[in-house]
């Protein structure tokens, strides 16, 4: 991704109509694009939902049996969730022979909350999975529609980026973003050299 590209594109983003406002006019990625680049349904049950963290240690536990500890000071606030190097410590183990339905389903829900918080739904520290992630894939057969919500969290880390004054980073599915500006702006496109096709050609031909 052009981290250049991308900050350019920000200072660009107008909050109040949710579009980038450029030279050419107003451009905004939308329901399709989010379909065509990373394959979502956009189709299905909205993600809403009570996003109240009060109490969320002992909501995680029971999903999933076990959470962060608290931090030592109690005046200190903590985010609701869970860093990733800890998910990475109690849930990168292989699972075990022949766990139980119960355990595997667990494992399924962290891997799956840990991959939309990198990807669809990251924030813009970079270091933190949210409990609401967690919380939306409680049932894991919901039909949600996994691809209004991360167009919608995009639009909302756009909004927070734009208007931020000091240094931080940008959170949402930067993926889309990125492919998005390729396709319709010529600006920070990545090029496709003949030598790449020649490199292609090559490992093919060994491959095969």
């Amino acid at each position: 991704m052009n981290a250049a590209a991308l900050t350019a594109l920000v200072d660009r983003w107008r909050p109040e109509t949710h579009t980038f406002h450029l030279r050419a006019g107003e451009m905004t990625p939308t329901l399709q694009d989010v379909s065509m680049i990373l394959g979502l349904p956009i189709q299905g049950e909205p993600l809403c939902m009570n996003t109240a963290s009060d109490g969320w240690r002992e909501q995680m536990a029971n999903l999933i049996g076990m959470a962060p500890p608290a931090p030592e000071n109690p005046k200190e606030r903590a985010p609701a969730g869970a860093p990733f190097a800890w998910i990475r410590t109690n849930f990168g183990e292989l699972l075990p022979e022949g766990a139980e339905r119960d355990t595997i389903r667990t494992y399924t829900r962290v891997y799956l909350w840990y991959m939309i918080s990198r990807t669809l739904f990251a924030d813009s520290g970079g270091k933190l999975a949210h409990w609401c992630w967690l919380k939306a894939l409680t049932v894991l057969e919901r039909r949600w529609s996994w691809g209004t919500a991360a167009l919608a969290y995009l639009y909302r880390q756009l909004d927070e980026a734009c208007r931020r004054t000091g240094s931080g980073g940008i959170g949402g599915c930067l993926l889309l973003l990125s492919v998005w500006s390729w396709d319709r702006l010529s600006v920070g496109r990545p090029r496709y050299s003949k030598r790449d096709h020649v490199v292609n050609s090559i490992f093919i031909s060994i491959v095969l």
